[in-house]
C-alpha cells in the first residue's frame, strides 16, 4: 500500500492519489496511520532538541565554554555539575506543561539546537586553520610563481601570453572555477585551495613549455607539499567524524609543520624574496596559534555547524530526490500504478536564445545551467504544456544520480519548489519539508543564516510562476534575498509568458534576468519520444496497440498538423488516445479537439463501470448526472484559475458534491473522470479536489466560458469581467492569465459549430490582443482553430497580422498555411525560409506570391532537395535569394524539370552540393550541368570505366570544387582515384 500510494516521509507533504474509485477504506485507515507515525517521528526529534535546550537553561555551573557556545553539553556531564533525579524530572515536567515551542523571556520562540560536542567545535578549528592559513599559504606560493600583475588575471594571462584556447580552459578549469576566476579580484585572493592548486599546475604546465630555466617540475617537494595541504583540507571537510582534543592538537601540528616546510622550500626556490616570504610564514604562524588557543566566533560556528548537519543529510536526500524523478503525466487516466522513469523517455526539448535583435540562439537543455548568471535568476517560459516541469524533473533527477548530463554535480544540495503548493511561505519550512531531519537539529535562523553566508553551493528550482500565491510568492522572495547574499546560490525559474513581465516586476533591479524559452520537442526528435512513451505505456499495461503504426501515423500527418504535437503535453495525450481508439487519433486537428477526445472516452468508461453495477435503469439519470457534474467542475475551475490555484476551494468541491446526494450513481466515481483527490495535513487531514493538470484547468475553464455565451447568451468579455465583479481595472491586470484558455475557447467553438466563431472570433481575438500575446506560433494556431470558411480566414486574418511579430521572421514548414492568407495583410521587407520538402507544402505558391506582391526579399539557405521538389522548386526559386543547396535525387530518378532547376540555380550564383553520384545518373547530371555551374561535389560510385569521362568533364568546369573527402567506390574506383 505504501508504494501504491507513493507515501513521502514527510507530514507536510501532500499526497496525490491513484483513481478515488480504487481507494478503498484499508487504504484510508493506512495513509493516517502512516501519516501519524510520520508526524510522532518528527515530534520526537523536537522534543529531543528542546530537551536539550531547557537542560542547558536550567544547569547553573556552566563552564565558561559552555556561555560562549550555548549548544555544548560538556558542563551539565562533569561530575561536578551532574544533575539530580529530581531536577531531571523537574525540567520534564516543565518541558510538558509549557506551550510548544518553548518560549525565550523576551517572547520569541527558542530555536531548537542542535547539540555541538566539543569533538565537533575541535574539527571545526582544523576546518578554519585549513580554509584561513591553508589558503593564505598556497596564496603565497601562486603570487611568488605567477608571472603577471595583480591587476591581470590568470585566463588573460593565459590566453594573451600562451594563447590557450577557450576549450582547453575549459577543460582545464571547472565551471565553479571558471566563474570565481571570471567574477573575483585577479590577485586571487578569493580563490579557495582547490583552485589555487589548479592554477599553480596550469601555470607550471605553460611555463614549462616555454621556459626551460625555471620549472615546477624540476622542485617535486614543493609541488608534494602543496597538494597534500590540499588534500588535508578535503579530507577533514569531508568527514563526519569529530575530533577529541589529542586528535585536534595533532592535526593542528601536522597542519603547521605542513605549511612551514612549504615556506621553507619557497625561500629556497625564490631566494630574492626570502624577508617577504618569512614575514608571511610568521603571520600565517601567529594565525593559527589563535586559531587554536582562542574559542571559534559564533557565526562560524553556525556556519560550520549548518555545514556539517546538512552533509550528513546528502545521501538520504538524493535518494528521495531519485524517486522524484519517477512520475506519472496525467495520473488520473488510468488505474495503473506504475510510475514513468524520466531517463526512459526525456527527448531534448528545444530552447531558445534570444538577442535584442530577436535573433533566436537554440540552446542545448545540458547547457542551462551554464547560463545561470552569476548575479541573477534563469528564467524559463513556454506555453502550456510546453515541457517546464518536466525540464524541473530532469533537473532533480540528473542531481540525484551524480549530475555529469546537466552539470550540476557542483550543487552540494538542490530544492525544488512549487509555487502552486499553499503550505511553505519561507525557504526555513522548504527545508524543513524536504529535510526534516536538519530541521529538527538546527533553528530555522541557523539555517537560513548558513544559506546565505556558506560556501555550499545549491541550485533552487522554483516552478510555474503563473500558479503563485501569497505564500510561495513569499518563499520565493525569501530565495531571491538568500541569492544576493550568497553567490554560490543559483536559481532556475519557470513560467507561462503571460507571468513573465510580473516576474520583472517581482525580482525587479535585485537580480539580473537571462530570459529562454522552451519551444517543445524538435519535429526530428518527436518520433523517438512517442516511441518511448508508448513502448512505456504496453510495458505498464495501457495500451495494446502497435507502436510503429503509431509513428506510421504521426509521419503521414500534414505540417501544420505535426506542428500541434510540438508540445510535450499534447504527444503524451497523443500516445494516450491511440491506446484506447487510435481512429479516434485521425480525426483531431487542434489542442481543443486532443481534450475534447479524452473527456469523450472518460465518460464513455464511467458509463460502461456504472450501467455494469448499477443496471441499464439508471442511464437516463447517469446522463443528467453527468451533465450537472461536469458544470459544477467547469464553473469551479474558472473560479480556481481567477484564484491562481490548481484545486477547487470548499465551496466549490461543496456545489459538486450536492449534485450526487441522494442519488444511486457513486459520487466518486463521476469524481475519478475529471479530478484527482489530494490529502493534506493541516491540522487534521484534509481532502481537496485539484485538476490533473494546468491544460485541464484551461479547458475546464474555457468549457465553463463556452456555456455561459452559447446558452447564456453573453460575451465573452462580460463572462470575464463578472469574475472580478465588473472592476474594469482589476479585469484588464489579471487578464493575461486567459491567454491559453481564451485560445482554447476558439477550439471548442470551432468543434461545435462553425457558425459559433463567425459570431464570437472577433472577441475572441480582440481579448487576446489584449492578453499581449508575443508568439507567432500562438497566433497560427489560433488562426488554424478559426479557419473554418475562406470568409472568416480573411475577416480574421486582417485583426490578426498587424499584430504578428515580423522582425527576423523564419517560415517554417507548419506556418506556411497560415501565413498564405495572414501575410496578405501585413507589409514584411524580408524573410528566411526554412522548409524541409516543398512538394508536401501544397500552399508554398500562394504564400511565394503573396510575398512578390509585397515586394518581400525571400532568403534561405542549404535548402534540401528531393526528387518530389525539384518540379515546384523550379519555379519558385526564380523569386528566392538562395546561397546553396543539397541535392538528394534518388538514383532511378527521371527528373524533366531538373535541367530548367539548374538554371535557376546557376542564375542565383547558387553552389549545388551533390553528396553522391552513382553511375545510373551520370547520364541525368551530364544533361543538367553546364560549364558555368557552381558545384561541390563529394562522392561518385561507378562500377564500370564507361563513365570516367563524367569526371573528366566535371573537371573541365571552372567553379566545381571535389571535396578533399571526395572518393570513387566500386570496381572501377582505382582508376577513379588515379
Amino acid at each position: 500500500n505504501y508504494q501504491r500510494l507513493h507515501l513521502n516521509k514527510h507530514f507536510t507533504n501532500r499526497i496525490i492519489l491513484p483513481r478515488v474509485s480504487e481507494i478503498t477504506i484499508r487504504d484510508q485507515i493506512m495513509l493516517l496511520l502512516n501519516k501519524v507515525f510520520n508526524i510522532m517521528t518528527i515530534i520526537v526529534q523536537y522534543l529531543e532538541a528542546w530537551l536539550n535546550n531547557m537542560l542547558i537553561s536550567i544547569v547553573k555551573n556552566e563552564s565558561e565554554d559552555s556561555k560562549v557556545h550555548h549548544t555544548q553539553l560538556n558542563s551539565a556531564k562533569s561530575p561536578g555539575n551532574a544533575l539530580e533525579p529530581s531536577m531531571l524530572f523537574i525540567a520534564t515536567l516543565m518541558l510538558l506543561m509549557l506551550p510548544f515551542p518553548p518560549t525565550s523571556s523576551a517572547g520569541t520562540a527558542v530555536p531548537l539546537t542542535f547539540r555541538i560536542s566539543p569533538h565537533h567545535l575541535n574539527k571545526f578549528k582544523v576546518i578554519h586553520t585549513l580554509n584561513t592559513c591553508g589558503q593564505a599559504t598556497l596564496l603565497k606560493v601562486f603570487k611568488c610563481y605567477k608571472r603577471f600583475p595583480d591587476s591581470k588575471s590568470i585566463k588573460a594571462h593565459l590566453f594573451e601570453d600562451f594563447h590557450m584556447t577557450e576549450n582547453e580552459f575549459r577543460d582545464r578549469f571547472d565551471l565553479t572555477m571558471r566563474r570565481v576566476i571570471e567574477h573575483s579580484p585577479a590577485s586571487g585572493e578569493e580563490y579557495d585551495i582547490s583552485l589555487l592548486i589548479k592554477c599553480l599546475r596550469t601555470l607550471s604546465h605553460y611555463y614549462d613549455r616555454h621556459d626551460s630555466r625555471r620549472k615546477w617540475n624540476d622542485d617535486r617537494e614543493l609541488e608534494s607539499k602543496c597538494q597534500k595541504l590540499a588534500t588535508k583540507r578535503n579530507n577533514v571537510f569531508h568527514s563526519f567524524d569529530g575530533l577529541d582534543q589529542l586528535k585536534m592538537n595533532n592535526e593542528m601540528t601536522q597542519i603547521n609543520l605542513l605549511i612551514n616546510d612549504i615556506f621553507s622550500s619557497l625561500k629556497l626556490r625564490f631566494p630574492s624574496e626570502v624577508s617577504e616570504i618569512s614575514n608571511k610564514n610568521k603571520e600565517i604562524d601567529d594565525e593559527s596559534k589563535d586559531i587554536l588557543n582562542q574559542p571559534l566566533a559564533e557565526q562560524d560556528i553556525k556556519i560550520y555547524r549548518c555545514q556539517m548537519v546538512l552533509r550528513d543529510q546528502i545521501i538520504p536526500y538524493k535518494n528521495h530526490c531519485k524517486s522524484l524523478g519517477k512520475f506519472k503525466i496525467l495520473n488520473f487516466l488510468s488505474v495503473s500504478n506504475n510510475l514513468h522513469d524520466i531517463k526512459l523517455i526525456f527527448t531534448e526539448i528545444l530552447i531558445e536564445k534570444s538577442n535584442k535583435f530577436n535573433a533566436k540562439t537554440p540552446v542545448k537543455y545540458t547547457d542551462i545551467i551554464n547560463l545561470v548568471p552569476e548575479s541573477g535568476i534563469l528564467l524559463l517560459d513556454s506555453e502550456a504544456g510546453g515541457g517546464k516541469s518536466t525540464m524541473i524533473i530532469k533537473g532533480v533527477d540528473d542531481w540525484s544520480d551524480g549530475g555529469t548530463e546537466m552539470n550540476t554535480t557542483e550543487f552540494i544540495f538542490l530544492f525544488p519548489m512549487k509555487f502552486r503548493d499553499t503550505h511553505l511561505s519561507s525557504v526555513g519550512e522548504l527545508i524543513a519539508d524536504l529535510l526534516p531531519e536538519a530541521r529538527a537539529k538546527m533553528g530555522t535562523d541557523d539555517i537560513i543564516n548558513c544559506l546565505g553566508d556558506s560556501s555550499l553551493k545549491m541550485l533552487f528550482l522554483c516552478d510555474g510562476y503563473d500558479e503563485r500565491n501569497d505564500k510561495s510568492i513569499k518563499l520565493f522572495n525569501e530565495i531571491c534575498s538568500l541569492k544576493e547574499k550568497n553567490h554560490h546560490i543559483k536559481v532556475i525559474l519557470t513560467s507561462r509568458p503571460e507571468a513573465v513581465r510580473d516576474i520583472y516586476d517581482t525580482v525587479g533591479s535585485r537580480l539580473m534576468i537571462e530570459h529562454l524559452k522552451i519551444k517543445g520537442i524538435h519535429e526530428n526528435k518527436r518520433k523517438d519520444f512517442l516511441r518511448l512513451y508508448h513502448e512505456e505505456m504496453i510495458r505498464a499495461g495501457m495500451s495494446h496497440e502497435n507502436t510503429e503504426e503509431l509513428i506510421k501515423f504521426y509521419e503521414s500527418c500534414s505540417a501544420q498538423h505535426k506542428d500541434l504535437y510540438r508540445l510535450p503535453i499534447n504527444l503524451v495525450i497523443l500516445s494516450w488516445l491511440w491506446g484506447q481508439n487510435p481512429q479516434v487519433v485521425k480525426t483531431i486537428r487542434t489542442g481543443a479537439g486532443l481534450y475534447k477526445a479524452i473527456l469523450d472516452i472518460l465518460k464513455k468508461k464511467l458509463r460502461e463501470r456504472v450501467l455494469s453495477k448499477l443496471g441499464i435503469q439508471y442511464i437516463d439519470e447517469l446522463m443528467d448526472l453527468t451533465a450537472s457534474f461536469e458544470n459544477k467542475v467547469f464553473n469551479a475551475s474558472l473560479e480556481a484559475l481567477k484564484c491562481d490555484r490548481i484545486f477547487i476551494d470548499k465551496a466549490g468541491s461543496d456545489s459538486i458534491m450536492d449534485v450526487c446526494k441522494g442519488k444511486a450513481v457513486p459520487h466518486l466515481e463521476l469524481q475519478g473522470a475529471y479530478l484527482l483527490t489530494s490529502l493534506e495535513w493541516n491540522i487534521k487531514l484534509v481532502e481537496n479536489l485539484e485538476i490533473p493538470h494546468k491544460g485541464f484547468l484551461d479547458y475546464y475553464a474555457a468549457k465553463c466560458i463556452e456555456s455561459k455565451i452559447v446558452h447564456g447568451g453573453k460575451k465573452v468579455k462580460d463572462v470575464l469581467l463578472e469574475l472580478y465583479n465588473n472592476d474594469q481595472t482589476e479585469y484588464e491586470t489579471q487578464l493575461p492569465k486567459y491567454q491559453n484558455v481564451i485560445q482554447l475557447l476558439g477550439g471548442i467553438l470551432a468543434l461545435k459549430d462553425p457558425s459559433l466563431i463567425e459570431h464570437h472570433g472577433h472577441d475572441i481575438i480582440a481579448i487576446l490582443i489584449q492578453t499581449g500575446i508575443r508568439n507567432n506560433k500562438q497566433w497560427f494556431a489560433l488562426f488554424n482553430d478559426l479557419n473554418v470558411s475562406t470568409a472568416a480566414a480573411e475577416k480574421f486574418a486582417k485583426l490578426i497580422a498587424p499584430h504578428l511579430e515580423l522582425r527576423n521572421l523564419t517560415i517554417e514548414d507548419a506556418d506556411v498555411e497560415a501565413l498564405s492568407t495572414l501575410l496578405k495583410y501585413v507589409n514584411v521587407q524580408s524573410v528566411r525560409l526554412n522548409i524541409s520538402s516543398a512538394a508536401k507544402l501544397p500552399q508554398l505558391p500562394t504564400l511565394i506570391n503573396v510575398l512578390r506582391n509585397n515586394n518581400c526579399l525571400i532568403h534561405t539557405n542549404d535548402l534540401t532537395i528531393s526528387d518530389a521538389d525539384v518540379e515546384v522548386l523550379s519555379t519558385l526559386l526564380k523569386y528566392v535569394n538562395v546561397q546553396s543547396v543539397t541535392m538528394q535525387i534518388s538514383a532511378t530518378a527521371i527528373i524533366p524539370q531538373l535541367p530548367s532547376l539548374i538554371d535557376v540555380l546557376r542564375s542565383k550564383n547558387c553552389t549545388i552540393k551533390i553528396p553522391a553520384i552513382t553511375d545510373k545518373q551520370i547520364p541525368l547530371w551530364r544533361a543538367s550541368i553546364i560549364k558555368e555551374t557552381k558545384i561541390e561535389l563529394t562522392k561518385i560510385i561507378v562500377n564500370t570505366d564507361q563513365n570516367l569521362s563524367f569526371l573528366n568533364y566535371m573537371e573541365t568546369i571552372e567553379r566545381c570544387r571535389i571535396t578533399n573527402q571526395w572518393r570513387g567506390v566500386g570496381p572501377a574506383a582505382q582508376n577513379m582515384n588515379g
